[in-house]
């Protein structure tokens, strides 16, 4: 392989590359990293209320596409409550931890949907 081929080669790849990442497919390669979090955050056991019973505020999780952006949040506003704590309630938070913990395997799974 000469210099000048392999250049050739990387630049059908970068190309190949750019064709597979417009703005939709972005969208569709952060989706599959937000729906994986969001199932991962699903499987976690219920947070208890002061008084023992679930708050099932993990069920309410979901992503969302906000035109080229993908969001991950609750259905309400009060899982910023239970995720970063009150002056009142202390900070019982899932969805950062989760996201720390699993974070290679989702940019793994983004990244093989572009190879797709």
């Amino acid at each position: 392989m000469s210099f000048h081929s392999g250049f050739a080669d990387f630049d059908e790849l970068i190309e190949d590359y750019i064709k597979k990442v417009d703005g939709d497919a972005v969208t569709e390669i952060l989706k599959v990293g937000a729906d994986a979090l969001v199932d991962d955050v699903h499987a976690l056991p219920s947070p208890r209320s002061a008084r023992g019973h679930p708050t099932h505020m993990l069920d309410e999780i979901s992503s969302r596409v906000m035109g080229e952006k993908v969001e991950v949040g609750w259905g309400s506003y009060y899982g910023l409550f239970l995720e970063n704590g009150t002056r009142k309630m202390s900070a019982r938070p899932h969805l950062k931890p989760t996201w720390e913990t699993n974070k290679e395997r989702y940019q793994e799974l983004m990244i093989s949907k572009i190879h797709e």
